[in-house]
């Protein structure tokens, strides 16, 4: 897995605290990443080849979604090859 830490251009950093990108090309892996909770929504984009599931609620997403301030740890979900843009 290859993982990148983006510090956003002033220009967005009023809005948009990281830029957190992850990929990995493996198509024959699970890969499970865990999220604590830190107080921001945020806007997910995700290319999967199986999708991608929101843990403990067990719910598939779709490729973008923004979600709302994040109070409890989750983990994500994956089976395949992925890449996954957070903002």
């Amino acid at each position: 897995m290859n993982f990148q830490n983006i510090i956003p251009d002033t220009s967005i950093s009023l809005f948009v605290k990281n830029i957190w990108v992850f990929e990995n090309e493996d198509r024959n892996i699970k890969t499970n990443l865990p999220f604590f909770a830190d107080g921001y929504p945020g806007l997910m984009f995700q290319k999967t080849d199986n999708g991608l599931a929101v843990n403990p609620h067990n719910k598939r997403m779709p490729e973008i979604f923004l979600y709302g301030q994040t109070l409890k740890p989750i983990e994500l979900e994956i089976s395949g090859a992925y890449i996954i843009i957070i903002f």
